[in-house]
């Protein structure tokens, strides 16, 4: 302690706790944006205590505004009903299976009514009917969707396979098929 104030550091110390609320308060805003509001206003109560360089306020808001600006982007559907992109995952269901296909910045929920042989880090071209997802009951699915940044559905008409790319997806898969074959259901439960 003795160090810090001969440092001149002793008001960080002091006020750590301000700061650590300033850094949660950022956090939340990525949850929902009207701890934005929060935020603002506790910034300027930090500013007007002197405890917050202008330097510092420019940062927090232009950092946070960035990700607010990303959290309300929604990508723009293309007009082509043809698509060439990564297979990303599989969702493997009771009734059904689903692909997730990453197309530039954009992923789509895959619906086919055969099942496809394709794997995580397929290359494939596909073509077919193009939906914005939409909500049907009181759970909001189109935000949940949002949140793992898929906005579109495709019901494919024709996959076209290009080739395999050794992709983070890719790998993920080979681990999980791993533990499928070598694990009894009990345990690949909780895998």
């Amino acid at each position: 302690m003795k160090l810090l104030k001969r440092l001149k550091i002793s008001s960080l110390v002091d006020n750590i706790h301000l700061y650590a609320i300033l850094i949660l308060l950022s956090l939340l805003v990525f949850i929902h944006y009207v701890y934005f509001i929060v935020l603002v206003i506790y910034i300027i109560f930090l500013y007007k205590r002197h405890l917050l360089n202008p330097k510092i306020i420019i940062y927090f808001l232009v950092v946070v505004v960035f990700f607010l600006i990303s959290y309300f982007y929604i990508p723009k559907l293309k007009n082509s009903n043809n698509l060439k992109g990564m297979i990303s995952s599989i969702e493997i269901k009771e009734d059904y299976k689903r692909y997730v296909l990453k197309s530039g910045i954009n992923k789509y929920y895959i619906y086919f009514s055969d099942d496809l042989p394709y794997k995580p880090g397929d290359i494939v071209s596909v073509s077919g009917e193009i939906k914005e997802i939409n909500n049907n009951s009181d759970f909001n699915y189109k935000i949940y969707l949002k949140c793992k940044r898929i906005y579109y559905s495709m019901y494919l008409k024709d996959i076209k396979y290009e080739r395999t790319i050794h992709s983070f997806d890719y790998f993920r898969y080979k681990i999980y098929e791993y533990y499928q074959s070598n694990l009894n259901d009990e345990a690949f439960m909780y895998v």
